[in-house]
């Protein structure tokens, strides 16, 4: 009898640490799901400001053939045109490249966080 009592003596430790334990990592999985969703909205935020530097120097092309055109006494557009395809191609590499890295440390964290 006393066996059985210091079993379940043992066993109510054995609980209470695993209850403990649960408490612990309930807690640490809702931290982990308040920076996850600090994450997403810091994704969203940097895809607004790229959408809006897209705009921007989508902006500055256009000003850039309109002042082109202004200057140039020459009747052939075709040089112009090519320019402002290549400037809307570069930027947009360029745009691409940083959310793209932007990405990429994102779902570090995020993968660091799931990790935890």
């Amino acid at each position: 009898m006393e066996n059985l009592i210091a079993q379940l003596g043992e066993i109510f430790e054995k609980v209470l640490k695993l209850k403990t334990k649960y408490l612990l990592l309930k807690s640490e999985k809702q931290n982990l799901e308040v920076q996850l969703n600090h994450l997403k909205v810091e994704v969203d935020q940097y895809k607004s400001e790229i959408v809006k530097i897209k705009k921007e120097q989508e902006g500055r092309v256009a000003e850039d053939i309109k002042t082109t055109l202004s200057t140039s006494e020459d009747s052939n557009l075709e040089p112009i045109f090519s320019k402002q395809e290549q400037l809307k191609s570069a930027n947009i590499e360029q745009v691409k490249l940083q959310l793209d890295d932007f990405l990429e440390d994102i779902d570090q964290c995020i993968q660091v966080i799931q990790n935890k």
